[in-house]
């Protein structure tokens, strides 16, 4: 029998991509409906895309007054559409906004999947957040988190049980490319993340000046490349020119995910310094690892969960630029080290973050819910 899905979640998310994606290769028939500007052609032609857009009464400058209150106005429109498409599940990825959209549609089952900031930051705004989150909850069949961590502080609103399903990595994908990786003789640190506070890239940048410091007279080719755009990028562009880095800081803005394989084989190491818990999950940090490339990350909840320290990284104090330099200059001195906890990382990815096993997981949790809801 085909299981015909509505996912309501935001379109241009490459998460979301990839799961429509993935579960449509797989035979599930996905609608998707979301409030999000998006590139069609990143998605399988097969997949039914509703733009859940905002009314013009509620774009421009009226927006932000209006906040998570815009979705009630689309629930008649999903009602609409579960009549039209006989819909089996509905499964709402972001439980503060797509969530409540699902809670309020009052169809059964639904799935709700929480992905970071909507329980860590949303529900601590004000008591109405709180409720709205509860509320959300409270009307799922079924919570899913990437995390176990994430799992934890969600079950701070709700007792229902919560199955994690990680946002995976295709190691057939993400392998190592070793024509692609940094010379031999220079030393490439990186980052792929937006430029954002919260991911702390003011530390790395800091880490990375003292490190050149010490060792860029005995090696000039020492580089630091930072993938991503952001409201921070032009002090973090003035921060590098203060540190004296800019010379051999790249800038590379936003990649598209099909040249991040490349962007990872490129470098010796990868560095993740996000300062907040709500980095419930490290993507990043896998598909780094995933191409045999070791990490050092900070101390926050999510990357300690994907991270053994000493084994496929090393874990440092968040906010911490010495503690970074001290990292790099571990790993930069010991090239078996770095060999080492690159393998490992891949064998680690290889076994609990296979993307084609999550898909599977995710499609027998449908197969269950459909039985139970006979």
């Amino acid at each position: 029998m085909e299981i015909k899905i509505l996912m309501l979640a935001p379109l241009s998310s490459i998460h979301t991509i990839r799961w429509a994606n993935a579960l449509y290769d797989r035979g599930i028939k996905i609608i998707l409906a979301g409030a999000t500007t998006y590139d069609p052609t990143l998605y399988n032609e097969g997949i039914r895309i509703i733009s859940l857009q905002l009314p013009a009464s509620q774009t421009g400058r009226n927006a932000k007054a209006v906040g998570k209150l815009s979705y009630l106005s689309l629930v008649n429109k999903v009602k609409q559409l579960i009549k039209e498409e006989k819909i089996d599940i509905i499964h709402a990825h972001f439980a503060s906004s797509y969530g409540l959209i699902g809670a309020l549609v009052g169809f059964k089952p639904f799935v709700l999947s929480v992905w970071g900031s909507d329980v860590y930051d949303f529900p601590i705004k004000s008591l109405l957040h709180r409720y709205i989150l509860k509320f959300n909850l409270s009307k799922a069949t079924l919570v899913l988190s990437t995390s176990h961590v994430m799992a934890d502080e969600t079950r701070r609103y709700t007792q229902k049980g919560i199955d994690i399903t990680p946002f995976g990595v295709d190691t057939n994908v993400f392998k190592p490319e070793y024509d692609q990786k940094a010379d031999s003789k220079g030393f490439v640190i990186g980052i792929a993340k937006t430029l954002e506070e919260k991911y702390g890239v003011e530390y790395l940048l800091r880490g990375y000046a003292k490190f050149r410091e010490v060792y860029a007279n005995q090696n000039s080719d020492i580089q630091l490349k930072i993938a991503g755009e952001g409201i921070l990028k032009e002090s973090l562009v003035k921060l590098a020119d203060e540190l004296g880095i800019a010379g051999h800081t790249t800038f590379l803005g936003k990649l598209k995910h099909s040249d991040i394989v490349g962007f990872y084989n490129s470098l010796n190491i990868a560095v993740f310094p996000s300062i907040l818990d709500s980095e419930s999950f490290g993507v990043a940090v896998i598909e780094a690892n995933a191409c045999g490339i070791p990490v050092i990350v900070s101390d926050v909840a999510g990357f300690k969960e994907v991270v053994m320290h000493e084994k496929n990284g090393i874990i440092v104090e968040r906010k911490n630029a010495d503690a970074i330099y001290e990292a790099i200059e571990r790993l930069y001195l010991d090239k078996t080290i770095r060999e080492k906890m690159g393998n490992f990382g891949r064998e680690l990815v290889k076994e609990k973050y296979e993307w084609n096993k999550n898909v599977e997981y995710v499609i027998s949790i449908y197969n269950n819910i459909l039985k139970y809801h006979e």
